[in-house]
């Protein structure tokens, strides 16, 4: 049987911090977790946009450019790009397959899942200019784990132990390695919410 869906996870890689200074998104990762908070399937695309072209070339942050280098994302880009071109990559086009893939989910009619992640507003700023379908179908409601770990510091956890239990050996800044952090930064501080 069909894992029943409570919750999305997502996250996003782009060129910069805001999309008002002309950042884009380059990578969507989307995690489906039941009410457990366990992985039952995921989405993931590059996202490529003329956009996210100019800035990468003109404006984009050293820090950033170097991170993407470092984790392989620009590499498995330009090759996607000169081996297929971009058509499949601009956001239109993977919020609507996005969009197809939570329709695919097993979640009752009209279910508007809350989105989980880490620092929501972040992404959720790009979305609302680059795919304000996708942002839409989820509830204005989130699970942050920025959040839930300060829950349990104010309970007297330590939040650097539970970042530190929650990191893995995942890379860092790519979109479901990222979610898969945020994930184990909850359950763990959930746990010491429970210890306290």
């Amino acid at each position: 049987p069909m894992t029943q869906i409570k919750y999305i996870g997502l996250d996003l890689e782009t060129t910069g911090l805001h999309p008002d200074d002309g950042a884009a998104i380059v990578e969507l990762g989307m995690i489906a977790f039941d009410d457990t908070l366990t992985e039952a399937d995921h989405f993931t695309s590059l996202v490529y946009s003329g956009k996210a072209a100019f800035h990468r070339v003109n404006d984009m942050a050293d820090v950033v450019d170097t991170m993407h280098t470092e984790t392989g994302l620009w590499d498995e880009l330009d090759e996607y790009v000169a081996t297929y071109g971009v058509a499949d990559l601009i956001p239109d086009t993977v919020e609507a397959h996005a969009l197809a893939w939570i329709d695919s989910l097993d979640m009752p009619a009209g279910h508007r899942p809350m989105m989980v992640g880490n620092s929501i507003t972040f992404d959720r700023d790009f979305l609302h200019v680059e795919m304000p379908k996708l942002l839409a179908r989820f509830s204005h409601r989130s699970l942050d784990a920025t959040s839930v770990v300060e829950a349990a510091a104010l309970a007297g956890a330590d939040p650097a132990k539970i970042r530190e239990h929650a990191a893995g050996d995942g890379t860092k800044h790519r979109a479901l390695d990222d979610l898969r952090a945020a994930q184990r930064q909850i359950t763990a501080a959930l746990a010491a919410i429970r210890d306290a």
